[in-house]
């Protein structure tokens, strides 16, 4: 049993590259074209979710919500937990909406 390969994982953007012409392969840089692949794969699974971004200082928070109050609410507690694993007594100042 555990002498049994793991199955390889492969990467959704790797599945969508191999599926493209090679004429469009070429013209693109594929590190543009990863990061434009998961901008969009992740708005699209979170299709019914706004993305916030929040920022304190330099400690940027950016949280998937439905409206500003909840992603308020999910900003401050991950900003916390951020604050606590850096060392840091409190938060360095109030989370402002940024985006």
């Amino acid at each position: 049993m555990l002498d049994r390969p793991k199955p390889q994982l492969r990467d959704p953007f790797d599945d969508w590259w191999d599926t493209l012409p090679m004429d469009a392969r070429a013209g693109m840089d594929p590190r543009v074209a990863k990061q434009a692949f998961r901008a969009g794969y992740t708005a699209g699974c979170k299709k019914h979710l706004r993305r916030f971004v929040f920022q304190a200082a330099t400690l940027r928070v950016t949280v998937w919500a439905n409206g500003v109050g909840e992603a308020r609410k999910l900003a401050k507690k991950k900003a916390e937990q951020r604050a606590t694993a850096r060392g840091w007594k409190s938060l360095p100042g109030e989370l402002e909406l940024v985006e």
